[in-house]
């Protein structure tokens, strides 16, 4: 991963971690909201995913299979800039 790539990364887990702890959420639990905006920022930010808004929202349903919130997790997809 070049350094411009790895800003974007760090600027997005960053922003992820403010929505995380704005919305309260447990800090064992939190570590998994980042690991799922990494995800949302591989899928916009990589060539080989076509249909990224469709990988987004099935990335949501298996997170949400995990037991995450969907509405924190929808919320990191439209809040943060991918």
């Amino acid at each position: 991963m070049d350094a411009e790539n790895r800003l974007k990364l760090n600027k997005c887990e960053f922003e992820a971690f403010k929505i995380v702890s704005k919305a309260s959420v447990h800090a064992i639990i939190a570590p998994f909201y980042i690991n799922a905006a990494r995800e949302f920022w591989a899928i916009t930010n990589y060539p080989k995913y076509t249909r990224k808004k469709y990988s987004i929202t099935c990335r949501i349903k298996k997170w949400v299979k995990r037991g995450l919130d969907k509405k924190l997790l929808e919320r990191l997809r439209d809040e943060i800039e991918y």
